[in-house]
């Protein structure tokens, strides 16, 4: 199987209702994160936040609750 990119985790973290918090993200962490040592792992967590930032940005908004 396919190992997603982080892009790709940010992505389904927004859709399963995670919050913008890629440490919050068990499945990402062990696919990319677990075996480096601190600061190896900014590049994928720019990624991860930019999926799940476009994504968000991608969502439809109701416009009639803005007026309220």
């Amino acid at each position: 199987m396919k190992q997603l990119s982080a892009f790709e985790y940010g992505v389904n973290a927004f859709k399963n209702g995670l919050k913008c918090v890629p440490a919050w993200d068990p499945e990402f962490l062990e696919a990319h994160i677990k075996d480096l040592k601190v600061g190896e792992g900014i590049q994928a967590y720019n990624e991860w936040i930019r999926g799940w930032t476009q994504t968000n940005l991608e969502e439809p908004v109701e416009v009639e609750s803005l007026q309220k």
